[in-house]
């Protein structure tokens, strides 16, 4: 659970919005100047409510947020507080020359390309998926930025009493080299247990297609598409998975991908580097097999 924000300020000093316990020094290294610190709150309408109370005070002419689960609901729940706009799941950015953001995101199942404004209300609202912007951190002379702790200001909410807490998966899906990814095909939750030993053995980390989740195979956080996350791994490894738009916009950033289907038609195989027409079953078998015996 993170929240990092960014608060685009008329005086064009960068400032980043971090929850207690993240690096102050690693935000500057991406060029904040300034930084506030907002209290831990594992409910995301909890930290949405404190996000509003500093843009209250700072007033930013932008807010910008990664796309993450947790996030996505901190920008809704700001964005509906504060009356203004809310462009979610953005996969470009630019500046015109009167100082209005214009971010782009896919629409229609991605068969068109949408650009975004928000010209009247304040501030101007997006949420990105993170792994298709470059990303370029400052090398040299990083100051340590200037930081301040920003006290919530009302007491908590508590609606959801936190019982038990289980680990998802070992490694995000956004920053894992070798993701496995499961579709409708696997047919079953025991058969998303296999992906999750092979994707062990691999050092990789387990994804699902929107019809998976929507099947209730695996849980959302899982999820992979324009719904879900975007990854950019070096190997993805696509088992069961038609191919649908939606889905290949999430993975398109991929080095290689390696699609395993027993329909030789699949349109996932139209964006394969590598195809297999197998049964996912039999696939993972001889994988598993293979990598225990080496």
């Amino acid at each position: 659970m993170t929240v990092c924000a960014s608060l685009i300020r008329a005086d064009e000093v960068p400032v980043a919005v971090l929850r207690e316990g993240l690096s102050s020094e690693r935000a500057a290294e991406y060029g904040a100047e300034k930084v506030w610190m907002l209290e831990n709150r594992n409910d995301p309408a909890e930290m949405g409510r404190q996000l509003v109370a500093l843009i209250r005070l700072a007033m930013p002419e932008a807010v910008m947020l990664s796309a993450n689960p947790y996030s996505r609901i901190v920008a809704a729940t700001a964005a509906a507080r504060l009356r203004t706009g809310l462009a979610a799941d953005c996969t470009g950015v630019s500046r015109r020359s009167d100082g209005l953001f214009v971010v782009t995101r896919p629409a229609m199942g991605n068969g068109l390309v949408a650009d975004i404004i928000c010209p009247d209300a304040r501030p101007q609202m997006f949420t990105f998926c993170t792994a298709n912007l470059p990303v370029q951190t400052r090398a040299h002379d990083v100051r340590a930025p200037e930081t301040h702790r920003f006290p919530c200001p009302f007491q908590p909410d508590v609606r959801v009493r936190l019982l038990e807490r289980n680990r998802i998966h070992d490694r995000p899906l956004t920053v894992s080299e070798i993701i496995v990814c499961g579709g409708l095909g696997i047919g079953s939750s025991e058969g998303f247990e296999v992906l999750k030993r092979l994707a062990y053995r691999l050092g990789g980390a387990v994804g699902a297609s929107r019809a998976a989740v929507n099947a209730g195979l695996i849980p959302y956080e899982y999820q992979i598409g324009l719904t879900g996350q975007s990854v950019a791994p070096r190997l993805y490894i696509a088992l069961g998975i038609s191919g649908a738009i939606q889905h290949l916009v999430g993975m398109e950033r991929s080095e290689v991908i390696l699609a395993v289907n027993t329909d030789s038609k699949a349109p996932i195989f139209e964006h394969a580097d590598y195809a297999v027409v197998a049964d996912w079953r039999v696939f993972t078998e001889i994988i598993l097999a293979d990598h225990t015996k080496g």
